[in-house]
């Protein structure tokens, strides 16, 4: 599904709360105030906004590493850091390019919220090197039908107003400065204005873009290559040492490790994040469950990575896998995250939580196939 359609259907879920607003106002119900309502679509509308942003950059950032060479890539695009770590995955067949790509992206981005103009404008500098908002005026002046001229400032100031609102509402609880212990106004017909303009914003980026890969590519422009530096392993294991010491639970981490380089697995440290792989060395592959990330503070079950390994092929080991996991107080991997590679806080580990955690991995070494 195209990620503008998955955006309208949000959208279609913001209006929804807008509708149930009306019709409770409508019935005069006082138990509570229904203007909340039209607050919690703004918050929804927006974060639609923001989740749709994530992946048609995602999208198009994939699309444009299929096509071969450097011309007509965007700066930033031929700028963007890849660990060593994705690309001997890739060069050993571990992953596809598709897929290790796409979730290097996401690994980047995570953190990064594309609701006010000038993060959204950041974000599709990746995909893009066209002045966006510029652009997207543009795109919204040629569909408008009183001749009338959309100005990139005034869209870009008419989208700070509703992010910054969007902030208000949940940082704020929405209070009125001038007004002691009351809330700002809103009303039914101010929030679907707001859908209505985001959801015709990103159509305007879409067809921007789309207009863009339309066009044209100029003759390549030969670039030097750089060699790749991979970074020392003892260097790498050094840093995840730090980095892991600014987390409580670090020795329980450590004692994990240790436990299962006694097993007969080995431990790698990967690239970027400087994350840490553990790894047993099956009949026909290598073998990782667990990706432990102390700079984000979360642990990873590479259930993707599992995916293309038998015997966890067969998604009935995959969910064992995950139920063994689940098993750690606080942690509660959903059942659709078999495929992925869903996290959980390193904090978990307390208490019993590493027994917990160790004994997901013996019953996962149990079931690797060994020479």
């Amino acid at each position: 599904m195209p990620p503008i359609h998955e955006f309208k259907q949000n959208l279609h879920y913001a209006r929804q709360i807008v509708r149930g607003g009306r019709l409770l106002a409508d019935l005069g119900v006082s138990s509570f105030d229904v203007d909340d309502l039209y607050r919690a679509a703004w918050v929804q509308a927006v974060a639609a906004l923001d989740h749709w942003a994530h992946e048609e950059i995602y999208h198009r950032a994939v699309a444009i590493a299929q096509r071969p060479g450097d011309s007509g890539k965007p700066r930033k695009f031929l700028n963007f850091e890849i660990p060593m770590r994705l690309v001997e995955e890739v060069n050993m067949g571990l992953v596809s390019w598709e897929t290790g790509f796409h979730d290097q992206l996401k690994k980047s981005f995570a953190h990064r919220a594309f609701q006010n103009p000038a993060k959204i404008k950041e974000g599709f500098s990746l995909v893009t090197d066209l002045q966006l908002w510029e652009e997207v005026a543009k795109v919204l002046t040629a569909h408008r039908s009183d001749g009338m001229r959309v100005v990139a400032r005034e869209l870009i100031d008419l989208l700070t107003t509703v992010a910054n609102r969007r902030n208000k509402i949940s940082h704020e609880a929405d209070r009125d400065p001038d007004r002691p212990g009351a809330k700002m106004g809103i009303d039914a017909d101010a929030v679907e204005k707001v859908i209505d303009l985001l959801e015709t914003v990103a159509a305007a980026i879409v067809e921007a873009l789309d207009h863009e890969a339309a066009l044209p590519v100029p003759q390549p422009v030969p670039v030097p290559v750089l060699p790749m530096q991979n970074t020392p392993a003892a260097e790498l294991a050094q840093r995840f040492d730090t980095l892991l010491s600014r987390h409580q639970e670090a020795p329980a981490v450590l004692a994990v490790l240790d436990r299962w380089t006694k097993l007969g697995g080995s431990v790698t440290y990967g690239d970027g994040d400087t994350s840490c792989l553990l790894i047993l060395d099956g009949e026909d592959f290598d073998y990782w469950a667990v990706a432990v990330h102390p700079f984000s503070g979360k642990i990873h079950i590479t259930f993707d990575q599992l995916s293309r390994r038998p015997p966890f092929d067969d998604v009935a080991l995959r969910r064992e896998l995950r139920l063994q996991v689940n098993d750690i107080p606080g942690v509660a991997l959903p059942d659709d995250s078999v495929n992925g590679r869903p996290g959980f806080p390193i904090a978990a580990l307390r208490g019993p939580g590493a027994d917990r955690l160790w004994a997901a991995l013996e019953w996962f070494a149990s079931q690797v196939p060994r020479e």
